[in-house]
């Protein structure tokens, strides 16, 4: 396994489950995605929009 450089892509699921090979198009196919329930946030959080 590589070590992460500057400028490289980390993703992680908002939910803690398996991410939809749909949303995952856009990224690169050695992009680093983590899936874990503790990296869930809970429904009380809430998130900035931008745009």
């Amino acid at each position: 396994m590589k070590s992460l450089t500057r400028g490289e892509v980390v993703s992680a699921s908002a939910d803690g489950t398996a991410v939809d090979p749909a949303c995952l198009g856009p990224l690169r196919e050695d992009t680093l995605v983590l899936v874990s329930p503790e990296l869930a946030r809970p429904a009380s959080v809430t998130t900035r929009s931008f745009g």
